[in-house]
């Protein structure tokens, strides 16, 4: 058909993104009680349409765990896998330090213990949204939507800390990735990153994601609506929700990393509800090279 106009595409960018958590989500927490999928990427969800309805569905369950045991460490529960690009900060510490160490971390504990399969959806959500986006720097797209300025403003700055975020990422996973395949020394790697403090690059990088998706939030409900954007900031609320940032010493009480355990039966700030209606809908009138791995920590 004939090229979407600029407000067709922002409009479709969260339609699908918010289609995307809507569909998964409840996946997540009724599995969640069972097992963990620990490696949600674009890859690994399916995807079909019919009459310009998406359908999503998740695939690959080879390095699932048991939710139960995971949740309490248990011997034999796993060790770190999946693809590091999706990790959230508290995965790369266990990569340098061990799980051990991340027991004197609470916020991080509970990140990597309950919030893996709901951060990587999150990051798969924003990824979609991000690429689906026009073109931010056109004259043509600025000028096709008028009284949007901040909005624009907004999205440029979220896909520039996507761009640093995903950057980061590829860059820190690809070594470890060619230690899975023999090509590299996880010991010399474990000090390397250890010393680099990698973690805290990456945890650096989800706090200016966050900062980014909140002023989005912010300047898209003051949007046109004929501009396209009305979707975005119920898209934004539920990235926040499931995009946290754990940080070395912080404690429950002072993070929202409560708000993400799925499965305990205590988060309903980031139950499928919350997510799916979190501010109303997410209306508003890619191509993915899988690398996956499982580790010992």
């Amino acid at each position: 058909g004939p090229p979407m106009e600029p407000a067709q595409r922002f409009a479709e960018a969260s339609r699908y993104a918010g289609e995307l958590l809507v569909q998964l989500a409840p996946a997540l927490e009724a599995f969640s009680k069972e097992v963990y999928h620990r490696d949600i990427t674009p890859r690994n969800i399916q995807v079909s349409e019919s009459n310009g309805q998406p359908s999503f569905g998740l695939v690959d369950f080879g390095l699932a765990v048991d939710a139960a045991k995971w949740r309490r460490q248990e011997e034999g529960a796993g060790d770190l896998g999946g693809d590091g690009r999706y990790w959230p900060a508290s995965a790369w510490f266990v990569f340098s330090y061990g799980t051990q160490e991340l027991e004197r971390h609470p916020a991080m504990h509970q990140e990597y213990r309950t919030c893996l399969d709901i951060h990587s959806l999150g990051l798969t959500a924003l990824r979609c949204f991000v690429e689906m986006l026009p073109s931010l720097e056109s004259p043509a797209v600025r000028a096709a939507v008028p009284g949007a300025e901040r909005a624009l403003l907004a999205l440029h700055a979220l896909q520039n800390a996507w761009g640093r975020c995903w950057s980061d990422a590829r860059r820190f996973w690809q070594p470890i990735y060619d230690a899975f395949r023999g090509t590299g020394n996880f010991k010399e790697l474990r000090a390397a990153y250890l010393s680099a403090r990698v973690h805290r690059i990456i945890c650096g990088d989800f706090l200016a994601l966050r900062a980014a998706l909140a002023e989005a939030n912010q300047a898209c409900k003051g949007a046109p609506k004929s501009s396209g954007l009305a979707g975005v900031p119920s898209l934004c609320d539920a990235l926040l929700l499931m995009l946290q940032a754990a940080q070395e010493g912080e404690h429950l009480a002072t993070s929202a990393l409560d708000r993400c355990a799925v499965d305990h039966g205590k988060s309903a700030d980031v139950s499928p509800a919350s997510i799916s209606t979190c501010s109303g809908s997410f209306d508003g009138d890619g191509d993915d090279d899988g690398r996956s791995a499982s580790s010992s920590s």
